[in-house]
């Protein structure tokens, strides 16, 4: 029986179509469960925690003064907000790395895809949880609506932002040898 649930798993693992199905139906889940926010706040308190805490810490390396820190959730009259953090002295020039800062959690969703399996055995239990890892971590990294709007409300800065990540980037493949896989 451990044979046959290994061979599920790695067909699983092998067709990106059934990882984007599961992928979908976790979301789903989410979704339709989202009327309990407890739930929800439960089910993303990982990803909320790393999302929340990414916007305090850039807020604290470029001098924006994080004042409040909160995980609990509330509702509000567009949905649920599950986590917030509120700052004192967020300027134009401050505002689109600390607003997109989750953003970081992307590379990690991808050590998460190229490396999870290397430290864990592969069965289906573990292809599950790999799927939620990645759904989780990169959901969460995903700007939310407020984050894009703070990001955007200062389109120069947010713009030499994005020069200064893309030619770092660009420089940081060249360096490592890494520019040919692109």
């Amino acid at each position: 029986m451990p044979e046959f649930t290994q061979e599920i798993a790695k067909s699983l693992y092998e067709s990106f179509f059934f990882t984007i199905i599961i992928a979908i139906l976790i979301a789903r889940i989410k979704i339709n469960y989202f009327k309990n926010i407890y739930i929800i706040a439960i089910i993303n308190s990982i990803g909320t925690i790393f999302h929340e805490l990414l916007h305090y810490i850039f807020g604290l390396i470029l001098g924006a003064r994080p004042t409040r820190f909160s995980l609990l959730p509330k509702a509000t009259e567009s949905g649920y907000v599950l986590g917030s953090v509120s700052f004192a002295g967020l300027r134009g020039w401050q505002a689109p790395p600390v607003a997109l800062a989750p953003l970081v959690l992307l590379p990690v969703a991808y050590l998460i895809d190229q490396y999870f399996f290397s430290y864990v055995p592969f069965n289906l239990a573990t292809y599950f949880a790999y799927v939620f890892a990645l759904v989780v971590t990169i959901e969460n990294a995903l700007p939310s609506i407020a984050d894009i709007k703070v990001a955007a409300s200062f389109p120069l800065s947010l713009f030499l932002w994005m020069m200064a990540v893309i030619g770092t980037g660009a420089a940081f493949l060249r360096v490592t040898g890494a520019w040919g896989i692109l």
